[in-house]
């Protein structure tokens, strides 16, 4: 049964050692994981799978002898523990392996043997550290564009909570990043533009789209000033699959509508008369 079972585990390596950590286990899937044959490992140290320099690394780290101790650290009598080792293969290569540690102990609490459990998880890794790339590259962006952004959420109870500003919309609406985060957009939206905004919002939220047009709107300062803006919002789509925040460019027309309004008197009226 237990052949059975290590040999089924073909997705993850099993291998299990003595009380000498010598190997007495090496099931199919450790064999397809690291390249190695049962017969040439079993009764040697699981030491040989791991990147040198991180053993002794972390040998460094907790002040021990390099050893099996230190793939055992953190190792309580009865539980288990999970760390990620650079592991290397027969030829050479590495992967990333999630190794789960656990133990039993015979009566008098002797160590019998140790089971490990290794998972590669290179694709998830490379995952995760793609979405930390891609996260300080939208960052930089975001903090330091010219023109204002700002991120709302859309989730119930949250609606319109700013989760982030950046430094050129906290310019234009004349207040810090710190006063204006946890702030809602409608309370900055001049009292005639605000009408219908949150009932955009909860469309947006159900729905998971945006207008695809930009929209004109009268932001008011603390000193009572107004300013206009126009204001394109698009979706971004966390990586968990959650709600998406709503990412809005809000670009300052305030003189362009000056302007306007300026050639728009200056048709209507005569220059001499006023």
């Amino acid at each position: 049964l237990l052949a059975g079972v290590l040999d089924g585990a073909t997705t993850q390596g099993i291998l299990a050692t003595d009380a000498e950590h010598r190997i007495t286990v090496f099931s199919s899937g450790a064999e397809r994981l690291l390249g190695w044959a049962a017969a040439e490992v079993v009764g040697g140290s699981p030491l040989r799978f791991v990147r040198h320099a991180e053993v002794h690394e972390r040998a460094a780290e907790l002040g021990l002898p390099v050893g099996a101790a230190v793939l055992l650290a953190g190792l309580a009598q009865g539980g288990h523990t999970t760390r990620r080792w650079t592991l290397v293969r027969r030829d050479g290569s590495t992967f990333t392996g999630e190794v789960t540690l656990t133990q039993t102990h015979d009566d008098d609490g002797a160590l019998r043997s140790t089971t490990a459990v290794i998972t590669d998880v290179t694709a998830e890794v490379a995952a995760d550290q793609r979405r930390a790339e891609a996260e300080l590259q939208f960052r930089l962006a975001f903090e330091t564009a010219p023109t204002g952004m700002v991120l709302m959420s859309l989730e119930p109870g949250d609606l319109g909570r700013l989760t982030r500003v950046n430094d050129a919309f906290a310019a234009f609406a004349g207040r810090t990043p710190a006063e204006l985060v946890a702030g809602r957009v409608r309370d900055l939206l001049h009292p005639e533009d605000a009408v219908g905004h949150v009932e955009r919002l909860e469309r947006v939220a159900r729905e998971r789209s945006t207008e695809t047009t930009s929209r004109e709107q009268r932001f008011v300062r603390p000193d009572g000033a107004v300013r206009w803006a126009r204001t394109t919002p698009s979706l971004v789509e966390p990586a968990d699959g959650g709600l998406p925040h709503l990412l809005v460019v809000v670009e300052d027309v305030t003189e362009a509508r000056h302007a306007q309004a300026a050639l728009v008197h200056a048709a209507l009226h005569d220059p001499l008369t006023g």
